[in-house]
C-alpha cells in the first residue's frame, strides 16, 4: 500500500512466508522445502540468521514493513525504512516452535544513480528454539 504524494511516497506492507519442514517421523525421506539459490537476506531479514531452519524444521515468517522517501531532489533522495519479522518453525512436533523476532532499520541516500550508501541497525530477540549461552 502506498500513501503520501508522488514525490515522497510512504509504503506499508505485510507478508507471510511458509517453508515446509522435514517430517521427523519419516527418517528416510527428505521432505523439507529447500531454497535452491538462497536469497534469505532479501526475504527473511537482513541478519541472515534463519535460512538454515528452512530445510530441517521449516520456517514460518510473519513480517511487516514500512518505507518512506523523506527527501527528494532531481539528483538525490533520502529513504528510511524498517521491517519486523516473527520467525517460527513449521514442523515443530510437540516441542518449542518460536525461533525469534528480528527488527531491521535502514536509511539510504541515493546521491547518484549508482552511488547509494546505506546505514542500518538490526536486532534479533531469540525465541524458545534458540538457546542463549550464559
Amino acid at each position: 500500500m502506498t500513501l503520501g504524494d508522488e514525490v515522497r511516497p510512504v509504503r506499508i506492507g505485510a507478508g507471510y512466508d511458509y517453508l515446509s519442514g522435514d517430517d521427523a517421523t519419516t527418517a528416510n525421506k527428505r521432505e523439507g522445502f529447500d531454497t535452491l539459490f538462497d536469497d534469505s537476506h532479501k526475504f527473511y531479514g537482513l541478519m541472515d540468521l534463519v535460512s538454515s531452519f528452512g530445510s530441517s524444521g521449516g520456517l514460518k515468517d510473519l513480517k511487516f514493513n514500512v518505507g518512506a522517501t523523506v527527501y527528494r531532489t532531481e539528483t538525490s533522495a533520502v529513504k528510511l525504512g524498517g521491517e519486523f519479522h516473527n520467525f517460527s518453525l513449521a514442523e515443530a512436533g510437540t516441542g518449542a516452535s518460536g525461533i525469534g523476532n528480528e527488527v531491521d532499520l535502514h536509511a539510504s541516500w541515493a546521491y547518484r544513480e549508482r552511488f547509494v550508501p546505506t546505514i542500518g541497525f538490526s536486532a534479533f530477540m531469540p525465541g524458545d528454539v534458540i538457546t542463549v549461552p550464559t
